[in-house]
């Protein structure tokens, strides 16, 4: 009985120091956000509808760490993490195109592009049209 109340007691603890917010959290454009809840390497592009609370749904997983936005395209580069071990692997790039939407749903998520390599994020950027977005932003120490 004691060792029950333990295991529940440690995920409560658990929750609620994972409630405490993020270390970074960094508005993209409209409900689109940067964030990381305890290192750098976490970093992911996630969606915040302020109606919804403090819900916060990833869109680009960890390790985002360069991003330029327009007022219809988000694009990122993203080191890819190893296995389940949180480190990214910083010899591969991904590269993202995500459409802005006011709204998020299922089926906008299945509009996003990529992960891409270098050649194919260039060949999506001319059959989209996008011209005046560049990587503006960038996350130190994650390059």
């Amino acid at each position: 009985m004691k060792r029950k109340h333990l295991i529940i007691l440690s995920l409560i603890s658990i929750g609620l120091v994972s409630c405490n917010g993020f270390i970074i959290e960094q508005n993209i454009v409209g409900n689109y956000y940067l964030t990381a809840p305890d290192i750098p390497e976490q970093c992911s592009i996630s969606y915040h509808d302020k109606s919804s609370g403090s819900n916060y749904s990833t869109i680009i997983n960890c390790t985002v760490f360069s991003i330029g936005h327009n007022k219809e395209y988000i694009i990122a580069k993203q080191h890819p993490e190893i296995g389940a071990s949180d480190k990214p692997n910083k010899k591969l790039v991904n590269y993202y195109i995500l459409p802005v939407k006011e709204k998020l749903t299922v089926e906008s998520e299945d509009e996003i592009i990529g992960p891409l390599n270098k050649i194919q994020f260039e060949k999506e950027l001319i059959i989209l049209g996008i011209k005046d977005i560049v990587f503006d932003v960038q996350i130190e120490g994650l390059k």
